[in-house]
């Protein structure tokens, strides 16, 4: 309850002010409870957005990493996810993968020729022994391959995201539209 003095007002005017911070406090209690609706509808929409893409949009992306042969997308092919990041805005959240911060834009975008850090170095070598199926030593050879091609000429790009979000938008919109019927309905 908000406490207002009135010391110092005259007794006759006492009442009207009593009204005006009443009405006041009236006002602030709708305006929060509006707030806190708005914030509840937000967060539902918010829901129902995410899910019906990690449910629609994800696998189509999944498919495309498959078909476009990109190596190194293990991580990527399980952890990628759809996140809602505040009001009106979804993200794509990508694990860190292969020993670079920003692996699934690479894999999408390509990259120029870069010096490969020595975690990014490492990483690939596992990669290659752990895939190939074959020792240190010749995992080492098969590696420098991929390490002076992507230090010569970059990544080449393997989009999977775009075409995935191009493809199944309509799609999603529908899903979208249909959950938000289930959620709402009086």
């Amino acid at each position: 309850m908000l406490r207002v003095s009135t010391k110092g007002i005259p007794r006759s005017s006492k009442p009207l002010l009593k009204g005006l911070f009443d009405a006041v406090t009236l006002q602030s209690l709708m305006t929060r409870g509006l707030v806190s609706f708005k914030k509840a509808m937000e967060d539902e929409i918010g829901q129902v957005v995410e899910e019906s893409l990690n449910d629609v949009v994800l696998p189509a992306m999944q498919r495309n990493l498959i078909l476009n042969k990109s190596i190194f997308t293990s991580a990527l092919y399980n952890l990628l996810k759809f996140k809602v990041d505040g009001p009106g805005r979804v993200v794509l959240e990508a694990p860190d993968g292969v020993g670079t911060k920003n692996y699934a834009a690479i894999l999408e975008s390509g990259s120029k020729p870069r010096d490969l850090s020595g975690s990014e170095i490492a990483n690939i070598v596992r990669w290659v022994i752990h895939k190939r199926r074959v020792d240190e030593e010749r995992g080492k050879q098969i590696a420098l391959h991929v390490i002076e091609r992507i230090e010569s000429k970059g990544n080449v790009p393997h989009p999977y995201i775009e075409p995935a979000m191009q493809l199944m938008m309509p799609v999603v919109q529908d899903v979208v539209k249909q959950r938000l019927q289930q959620v709402f309905r009086p």
